[in-house]
């Protein structure tokens, strides 16, 4: 009979890190998942995870293919009965081994970016002659000492000749680069720190590259680069304006938003920002469920333990509230009516966001470009009638106060998952 939580058998031989035994392997955990009944899921993946030790769930979280079955399994937990037992607990360990993995590889990753941006500049520097002594020097004394970045900097005093660099077919490579750094730069402050000289220097050159003699790919990966420094160093700008309504003027007096980067929000609901009644009611890593089926009772708080904390899973950086909810960075806040609460309905709730943002984007469509919106995500909000999914690239996040929902980057969210959100608190649960 198939085992699917076999023990994993380590090895270390040769140096090579422990691998999971082949019935652990995340393909045939998800099969498993998906041959159950859709019924049986939520029991399914609680046994699996139950039958999993926390150094398996370590190797299948050290891995992509690992992380997105754990996130398969928790996914069927979220909307899992109370009368299951152990859910909760399950969903911790889970979070907790996600986290792990995806902190270690960013923390890679952030590594590599930094010897991209040093290195990408060194390659500029062996391109041209005669190549500024006091700069090679520098790099070399930063190279020494194992300084990628500023050997980067040093080197990118001859950043100006980025045309003979287009002809050579290097540009597409510094503008993937770029696209990278400032994804996550714009959502973790430390690193942007770190990498914010170097973008700076790369972006004043761009300002002096001729784009018109370039060839057609070194053009777009100009054009593409100056894009994403623009939109870093606004987003920069935008993170003290705080949230607004979309005319401009400051939100309702009292108001105090716990919301990164700059988000709309909606004029017709922003007086329930200061309803205390649809605040969220925790104690003791626990909140109430306040609508919906399971109105009365009590949830745990995943992931309470880091509440205060600046966490960052897949390259992007939240901080968690007082409570342990996620804070993320919006585009959009609005609430939903109440007649929607308790529903179970998130397509109800998709449908009535949606609205009000093509509404809105009607009257004044400069709010697109506010908002970061591409032109797809723009075509999928002006429909009429709204759709019921979300646009793309994008998701409705229901937030933990009663009715609220905000318009997320989706990768930004799922890379948070699991999380308690608004949906089994005032949604009335997944059915």
């Amino acid at each position: 009979m198939f085992d699917p939580v076999r023990s994993v058998e380590s090895t270390a031989t040769n140096g090579h890190a422990a691998q999971p035994d082949p019935l652990v392997e995340p393909a045939q955990l998800q099969q498993v998942l998906r041959d159950a009944p859709a019924a049986a899921r939520p029991q399914t993946a609680l046994t699996l995870l139950a039958g999993l030790d926390d150094g398996q769930l370590a190797i299948l979280a050290a891995n992509d293919d690992g992380g997105e079955t754990l996130r398969a399994l928790d996914s069927e937990l979220a909307g899992a009965p109370a009368h299951l037992g152990d859910i909760e607990p399950q969903r911790a360990r889970v979070a907790t081994a996600l986290q792990t993995g995806d902190d270690s590889r960013l923390s890679d990753e952030k590594q590599a970016l930094l010897l991209d941006l040093g290195q990408i500049a060194l390659d500029i520097v062996g391109i041209f002659e005669p190549t500024p002594f006091a700069d090679l020097t520098n790099a070399g004394i930063s190279i020494g000492r194992g300084n990628w970045l500023d050997a980067g900097l040093s080197a990118l005093g001859v950043i100006p000749y980025l045309g003979d660099l287009g002809k050579l077919g290097k540009l597409p490579k510094l503008a993937n680069v770029v696209e990278r750094v400032t994804d996550i730069a714009k959502l973790d402050p430390g690193f942007a720190d770190q990498v914010r000289p170097a973008l700076q220097k790369i972006r004043d050159a761009l300002d002096s590259v001729p784009v018109d003699s370039l060839p057609a790919s070194a053009r777009e990966a100009v054009e593409s680069m100056r894009t994403k420094l623009d939109e870093f160093f606004a987003g920069g700008a935008r993170l003290t304006d705080g949230p607004r309504l979309p005319d401009g003027s400051p939100l309702p007096a009292g108001v105090r938003l716990d919301i990164r980067g700059t988000s709309i929000v909606d004029p017709a609901t922003a007086d329930r920002l200061t309803d205390a009644t649809r605040l969220p009611q925790v104690a003791d890593g626990k909140v109430n469920v306040s609508h919906g089926p399971e109105a009365g009772e009590t949830k745990t708080v995943i992931l309470s333990s880091e509440a205060g904390q600046t966490v960052t899973k897949k390259g992007y950086t939240i901080t968690k509230d007082a409570n342990g909810f996620p804070i993320f960075n919006s585009k959009f806040d609005t609430f939903v009516p109440d007649a929607l609460l308790g529903t179970g309905k998130a397509s109800d709730h998709f449908r009535f966001a949606n609205g009000r943002v093509g509404d809105l984007l009607r009257a004044d469509p400069s709010l697109a470009r506010q908002m970061g919106l591409n032109d797809a995500q723009v075509t999928h909000l002006l429909k009429q009638p709204p759709s019921a999914d979300a646009p793309p690239g994008l998701t409705w996040h229901h937030h933990q106060d009663t009715g609220r929902l905000q318009l997320l980057n989706r990768a930004e969210h799922q890379a948070h998952v699991p999380h308690t959100g608004g949906m089994s608190i005032w949604g009335g649960g997944y059915n």
